[in-house]
């Protein structure tokens, strides 16, 4: 955690103004980053109360390929209705439909997520083990564009 406090503390004291979507304002600093060995630990980086169900609920959310709120509000949770497309539950393409069916240029779907398992249960060391959300070919189908790139 020491890290993001680091981080968080040089973007305040170096970070240059930047406008931002919300219209609040971001300050930014180039290069930053943070580092963890996930051997030890799971890398929850915040300094803020985790309401571990809800992460939860949207994990498992995410890896269901799911593009509306509906199985979230079966359980509670409604992290995800400020985002949803008037009148609907949807959402568009967003995180899970991208990890489980991302859509190419080739109009080919590729599941990330059961690549992924493969690639580890058959090459563990391998360098290449990554998902993506970001699908520039459907952001703007998108509710929300993800906030990060890459797991």
């Amino acid at each position: 955690m020491q890290q993001y406090v680091d981080l968080v503390n040089r973007v305040l004291r170096e970070g240059e103004p930047r406008a931002d979507r919300t219209g609040v304002g971001t300050l930014a600093v180039f290069g930053g980053r943070i580092e963890f060995d996930l051997r030890e630990r799971f890398p929850l980086v915040t300094v803020k109360e985790t309401r571990w169900k809800t992460a939860f609920l949207e994990m498992l959310w995410f890896l269901r390929g799911e593009d509306n709120t509906s199985w979230l509000n079966e359980h509670g949770c409604k992290l995800w209705d400020a985002w949803r497309i008037p009148g609907s539950n949807a959402l568009g393409p967003i995180y899970g439909v991208q990890w489980r069916q991302w859509t190419g240029y080739d109009m080919e779907e590729c599941g990330q997520v059961r690549i992924l398992i493969h690639g580890l249960k058959n090459n563990p060391h391998g360098r290449r083990h990554i998902v993506s959300a970001w699908n520039v070919g459907e952001l703007s189908n998108m509710a929300l564009p993800p906030c990060h790139w890459a797991h």
